[in-house]
């Protein structure tokens, strides 16, 4: 039986096999949405009880764009399948979105009448608690979009429909697996958990011989909740605090499909007047993060780039001789 669950009472949907129609233009301002879940298909590979993928750790489902073009589609839980943008989700739309909001602009094409998009569900190598999903467009792997957390619950495909017209997407299910390899990110390989830690200025080209007093740094992970399968990463965050006189924090987050590093506006603590000297380091350390284009870890030393100014910090105060 084919479970097509309705968020929106009183739309016109028609239910025709694995086809999902809407018929009308309902949409009553250009941010509506109207959503539609199939409950009875589970894309999570720990909860799936399919015999056939008993021993898999790979669940697959598509969507053939049969009509109407702006149509997002993606994945859901039944406790976060909700009206318009209370749902949250992991969506493609040509963007990706959490179901609420814009998570990365221009990830891949916009979906049109014609398109086929298939979700690939994979448990994380070495990592169980997270879900890694890929997409296929036209047969064509994007790569990783998501790395979210698994839910330990029931994962079903969802359509969101921007109600402009008739609008109609075919499921596509019992796909071949092996058509669909999950491809990985087209990054370089690094233990990124290594620049975890607190650091020493070394040097910089725009201080005049720094001291290991000048700053300090402390990097953290961050650890979202592992409750909720809508705590999306889209890449490694961290949290960095660099001390001089003030404290410098913000995050920084390595994109997991780029490899392009990106950082919030830091936020500074307001302290009186201090040495011109470390005023000079204050500044270049705000125009660091300002700026910041790349984190490094070589060898015991760590290496951040912004732009024009670069900072070669060391783990620990070298011991000195006697």
């Amino acid at each position: 039986m084919m479970l097509w669950t309705k968020a929106d009472e009183g739309e016109q949907f028609t239910i025709e096999e694995n086809i999902a129609t809407m018929n009308n233009a309902v949409a009553k301002k250009s941010d509506s949405k109207f959503n539609l879940c199939r409950t009875d298909v589970d894309v999570n590979p720990t909860t799936n009880t399919n015999p056939d993928n008993e021993s898999s750790q790979t669940c697959i489902v598509g969507f053939k764009i049969l009509n109407g073009d702006g149509v997002w589609c993606g994945l859901t839980t039944e406790k976060k399948f909700a009206k318009g943008y209370k749902m949250k989700g992991l969506m493609y739309g040509g963007n990706l979105s959490n179901g609420s909001g814009l998570l990365s602009s221009h990830w891949g094409p916009p979906l049109k009448a014609g398109d086929e998009l298939v979700v690939v569900c994979r448990k994380c190598p070495a990592l169980e608690t997270k879900l890694c999903v890929f997409i296929y467009l036209n047969s064509v792997p994007l790569g990783l979009a998501f790395r979210a957390h698994n839910p330990q619950e029931p994962v079903h495909p969802v359509v969101s429909f921007p109600g402009k017209g008739k609008e109609s997407v075919k499921l596509l299910v019992d796909l071949d697996p092996s058509l669909y390899p999950c491809v990985p990110r087209s990054t370089v390989s690094v233990q990124i958990n290594d620049i975890v830690g607190t650091w020493v200025l070394k040097n910089c080209e725009q201080i005049d011989e720094p001291t290991f007093e000048d700053a300090k740094i402390v990097i953290k992970k961050c650890t979202p909740s592992q409750d909720d399968i809508m705590e999306i990463e889209i890449g490694d965050t961290f949290h960095i605090n660099i001390k001089v006189c003030n404290s410098i924090s913000f995050r920084a987050t390595r994109s997991f499909e780029s490899g392009q590093w990106t950082a919030t506006p830091c936020q500074s603590t307001m302290m009186m007047a201090h040495p011109e000297h470390l005023a000079n380091v204050e500044s270049n350390m705000i125009k660091l993060v300002e700026g910041l284009q790349s984190i490094i870890r070589k060898d015991e030393d760590l290496i951040m780039f912004g732009d024009n100014i670069s900072t070669l910090w060391c783990s620990d105060r070298p011991e000195e001789m006697d």
